[in-house]
């Protein structure tokens, strides 16, 4: 919680963003503190497109190495985390796995 008079550096909080290969922003927060990461995509995170909801690449895991990679993946299939970011993959002609994710937008229409 970000109270008046306190400043980002006094919460421990570490702010990084980046561009995706779209040129669209992700925003990353570390709470150092609680040990939590928050992902900010563009306000579009929840687009729905003619085919289903927008899917993010999850391309860059296979850089991690192979047990910070099975926890990421962990984290996105284990409650509360499954209930609204959810995780496939696509298979290209090459049998190369490109993992998705993306967010259950019915999840949200449900709790607001």
């Amino acid at each position: 919680m970000y109270l008046k008079g306190e400043r980002m550096n006094d919460l421990k909080l570490k702010r990084k963003e980046i561009k995706d290969e779209n040129g669209d922003t992700i925003r990353l927060i570390y709470n150092e503190t609680d040990d939590m990461l928050d992902i900010f995509f563009n306000a579009n995170l929840m687009e729905r497109t003619e085919y289903g909801p927008r899917s993010y690449p999850l391309d860059k895991l296979e850089e991690l190495p192979e047990d910070l990679r099975n926890m990421a993946v962990h984290a996105i299939m284990t409650k509360p985390v499954d209930k609204f970011l959810k995780i496939s993959f696509f298979q290209g002609a090459n049998s190369r796995r490109v993992p998705l994710t993306y967010v259950e937008t019915n999840y949200f229409a449900s709790v607001a």
